[in-house]
């Protein structure tokens, strides 16, 4: 059975969008088990392919019930994403919430997650209690932390009894801008130590290859996190997208 989902989970989430006229992305995504519980995707206006959006998550678990939760999700979001063009991002997350914790049932799988919308050159982001992206200003040669530190912002996506405010926030990126999105499998994956890569290493590992190209930066992030662990083992689905303005 396991074996069955995890084939159906990958011709699901097959990705094709690599570039438009005015955006380039570049990812990998690795699965502990066969079954992923991170997903991301990428929301696109056939047939000219212009990029509308895109979106990282992470569901809470490994195997079968996480990879089930994940396809489930992957819909409500794309429904909520395109019927929602005239809604705040914000409230498009707030419906995905309210959907997925009726649509579940007795799952108590959960989700966090970065939903994001483009609108020309302006980004909508809303975080749902995910990691924050790192963001790189090519104008200024600097990179940062998107924190939009608000005390108002709380929850995630399908915990039944847990408020949940989510807030959105814009960001105008500009040619040669970047926004590295990822899951917590990367920064909490450990050395023989058992000492965690972290998010400072991760944030260091991006600025040190910001000149590569997009698969380049990828690749050698990876190559990074690689050589911290070395023989260890991964211990959770990793992923990671990184979206460059033309």
């Amino acid at each position: 059975m396991n074996v069955e989902i995890c084939n159906v989970q990958k011709n699901f989430f097959i990705h094709n969008f690599k570039s438009d006229d005015n955006w380039e992305v570049a990812y990998f995504s690795e699965a502990l088990a066969g079954v992923s519980g991170d997903f991301y995707d990428f929301y696109t206006t056939n047939p000219q392919k212009k990029l509308d959006g895109l979106g990282v998550f992470d569901v809470s678990g490994h195997g079968l019930a996480s990879g089930l939760v994940t396809m489930l999700v992957k819909n409500i979001i794309i429904q909520e994403f395109y019927n929602g063009k005239e809604l705040k991002l914000s409230e498009i997350v707030s419906k995905i919430n309210d959907r997925v914790l009726n649509e579940k049932g007795n799952i108590e799988n959960y989700l966090t997650g970065i939903l994001c919308r483009i609108n020309h050159s302006e980004l909508e982001l809303v975080n749902a209690g995910h990691p924050y992206p790192f963001y790189y200003s090519k104008n200024t040669n600097t990179a940062e932390i998107l924190d939009n530190k608000s005390e108002n912002r709380c929850g995630v996506i399908g915990i039944l009894g847990l408020p949940a405010k989510f807030e959105s926030i814009t960001l105008e990126m500009h040619s040669g801008d970047e926004l590295i999105f990822y899951t917590d499998g990367i920064t909490e994956i450990t050395n023989k130590e058992n000492i965690p890569f972290g998010k400072n290493a991760l944030f260091n590992s991006f600025q040190r290859h910001m000149e590569e190209n997009l698969q380049n930066q990828v690749d050698l992030i990876l190559q990074d996190v690689k050589d911290y662990i070395g023989e260890e083992k991964i211990n959770d689905d990793i992923s990671i997208i990184i979206l460059k303005k033309k």
